[in-house]
């Protein structure tokens, strides 16, 4: 793939730590200790998460790089002063508490112009919107369901992963990801793209390839999100998810 001159363009989806996992996996996971409703309206019973479109190529990172980025960078724009800062809005903040970008360089791609490997391009995670007010114990569970939706859509290596062979003999496995993730609850919302500052020119971004592996890591966080709302079995985890180009959407 020929990296770009510029970062890729976005054309559309512009600290209180839980008792959560240290380590992000299925094995290491335990319910944490949250007993606060923490200012939930119970009419609102759906968590709705929607994700993928555009291909985006994430080099060879393996799903827990991706997490820690995406994790680490949400968790740095979505700040606990920021977020829970009553006067914010007041002094000019807008709506979102949450903006900006971070972005991870020496990302591996083929560059074509030699035939040979290199890893001078970098991923950037930009936040279109983050209305994430006061709900610390939500909020933080939301980074988290955010960056595991990324992680996951890599976990399975489907026809979005492919091996790249190069001139020296060597092989890399590159994977792509959808750009967006997009996540309300409780009147909360958080809107993230995931871009890379090339042309995604190989493999696929394909729903039906991570949309199960998705499902399994939001499981892991519902005990969480039903201790938080206090609803129990009536709580809904609904998702989305769109081929690239917004097509096949299920």
């Amino acid at each position: 793939m020929r990296l770009s001159q510029s970062v890729l363009a976005v054309t559309f989806w512009s600290s209180f730590v839980l008792a959560l996992p240290a380590e992000n996996n299925q094995d290491s996971y335990q319910t944490s200790n949250l007993v606060s409703r923490d200012g939930w309206n119970p009419t609102r019973n759906i968590v709705h998460l929607s994700m993928g479109e555009a291909k985006q190529h994430m080099g060879n990172l393996t799903d827990e790089d991706v997490y820690q980025f995406v994790i680490d960078s949400l968790r740095k724009l979505c700040t606990t002063e920021k977020c829970d800062d009553a006067d914010y809005i007041s002094h000019g903040g807008g709506d979102d508490c949450c903006s900006g970008s971070k972005t991870k360089d020496g990302i591996w791609y083929r560059n074509w112009d030699n035939d040979h490997q290199a890893n001078n391009a970098h991923i950037t995670l930009h936040i279109e919107s983050g209305y994430l007010w006061k709900q610390r114990e939500l909020r933080e569970l939301m980074l988290m369901t955010v960056a595991e939706t990324y992680k996951r859509e890599i976990t399975y290596h489907g026809s979005n992963c492919y091996d790249e062979r190069f001139q020296d003999g060597s092989t890399l496995k590159f994977c792509n990801v959808g750009q967006k993730v997009h996540l309300s609850a409780n009147g909360l919302s958080l809107k993230t793209q995931l871009t890379f500052n090339g042309n995604t020119d190989y493999g696929n971004a394909t729903c039906k390839d991570w949309k199960d592996e998705v499902q399994k890591g939001t499981d892991l966080y519902k005990p969480d999100y039903i201790k938080i709302s206090g609803l129990a079995d009536y709580l809904k985890l609904e998702s989305d998810c769109c081929d690239e180009k917004g097509q096949n959407c299920r």
